[in-house]
Parts: C-alpha cells; sequence; structure tokens
C-alpha cells in the first residue's frame, strides 16, 4: 500500500469544509507515515457551489489547505461525481489547476478519481498536468441498470438475483 485516500469531507456553498464528527484519526495518519504511506484527504460528492464564481474555489482551496497543512495529510483526492454539463467541466479543470498551485508537487499530491466511461465533465488533457494519478472508479459501472456485465461484474451468476 502507498497511499491511503481518507473518505468523508465535502464542502458547503461559501467554501467552508463540512467536516463529520469524528472525522479526524491522527493514529492513522501517524501509522500510515511511520510506514511510509501517503495519506490524501478526499474530499467528495457533488460540486455545484464551484459553478457560482471564483470566489467559492478560492475559499475552498484556502480552507482546504489550511485542513490539509494542520492535520498532516499530504495531500488531496477529489472525487467529484459527476461534472457532466460545460460549466462542470470548466469549474473541474479550474479547480485541478488552482489546486495544484495552491498544493505544488512534489511536496503535495493531488489525484482526481474518474469513472472509466470517462464522461462528458472531465477535460483530461487540460487537468493530466495538474494531477499525479487518476483514480478509475470500478463502482457504477453495471448493475440493473445495464443490460450486460461490465468491468465490477461478479463472475458468478447469483441464482437470488434475476437481473
Amino acid at each position: 500500500m502507498t497511499h491511503i485516500n481518507h473518505a468523508g469531507v465535502n464542502f458547503k456553498a461559501d467554501g467552508s469544509l463540512s467536516v463529520p464528527d469524528g472525522f479526524l484519526e491522527p493514529a492513522l495518519i501517524q501509522k500510515a507515515h511511520a510506514a511510509g504511506v501517503k495519506v490524501m484527504l478526499l474530499l467528495g460528492g457533488d460540486f455545484p457551489a464551484l459553478e457560482s464564481g471564483p470566489s467559492v474555489q478560492q475559499t475552498l482551496m484556502q480552507n482546504l489547505f489550511t485542513f490539509i497543512k494542520s492535520n498532516g495529510y499530504d495531500g488531496l483526492d477529489i472525487d467529484w461525481e459527476y461534472p457532466s454539463s460545460s460549466a462542470d467541466q470548466k469549474a473541474f479543470t479550474d479547480l485541478m489547476t488552482g489546486l495544484r498551485q495552491v498544493f505544488p508537487s512534489p511536496a503535495y499530491v493531488l489525484s482526481a478519481d474518474v469513472p472509466p466511461w470517462a464522461g462528458s465533465g472531465y477535460d483530461f488533457p487540460g487537468v493530466a498536468p495538474a494531477v499525479d494519478y487518476f483514480n478509475v472508479m470500478m463502482y457504477d459501472c453495471a448493475g440493473p441498470w445495464t443490460d450486460d456485465g461490465q468491468l465490477n461484474s461478479a463472475i458468478f451468476r447469483e441464482p437470488r438475483n434475476p437481473e
């Protein structure tokens, strides 16, 4: 194991972080660092507030920097599910390039979670220079809503589930 994405933080419309009670786990970060493992803060969810203007993005980035620095994280993983419009695409690209400025490499690691079907809201050529790596999300690929098995489908048929 080389990296841990510590999930559970989102943000509000004003760019302030929404951190659940009990989220912080200093022992996790300490043990990971002792083993040479990087711990990334995962910021997840839907990000409609970023389309409202650059001030929200600036506030969010400053809040993320303060939180990550004060809690010993090694970087940030963005899990935006899922940018789909042209406004989303611009906001995603602006966010990732802005985050790279706030979190310079190699001091900080920056990654993004993306679906294997690519999605219309991702500008991969525009974002790739800003991120260290992409995490391919293997969930939401197949299920009762698809006609055939896909990447994360079961190998064997489940007799109790006709779908």
